[in-house]
């Protein structure tokens, strides 16, 4: 068997170019969509949690105090917010602008 000369494969470089491209040009299988917020099941999920946090808690503590110290926490990953309680109300502020206000859970609120 004789070898191909350089020339020869060179002349199948364009070939091998526009097959190249025509595989990249396939479209992705469409990915499956998530699923939806349920707010009904976000509401027993952090029920559940909070009720099995403060049942491990050597001290009681009430869910008020759980809920602020919880929101508190986002200023470790953004430090432009702070949260604000005025009475039974607690706000949530970005860069000292209020984005969500609510009222507190009551202390047995579990």
């Amino acid at each position: 068997m004789r070898p191909i000369p350089p020339t020869r494969l060179f002349a199948f470089a364009p070939i091998i170019a526009m097959v190249g491209l025509l595989a990249g040009c396939g479209t992705a299988p469409p990915t499956a969509k998530g699923p939806e917020f349920v707010p009904d099941a976000a509401e027993e999920v952090f029920a559940a949690g909070f009720a099995n946090i403060a049942a491990r808690y050597i001290e009681p503590v009430t869910m008020d105090a759980l809920v602020l110290d919880g929101l508190r926490g986002f200023g470790t990953i953004d430090p432009s917010l702070t949260v604000v309680r005025d009475g039974a109300h607690v706000a949530i502020l970005a860069a000292d602008r209020t984005i969500a206000a609510k009222s507190l859970p009551t202390s047995d609120d579990v």
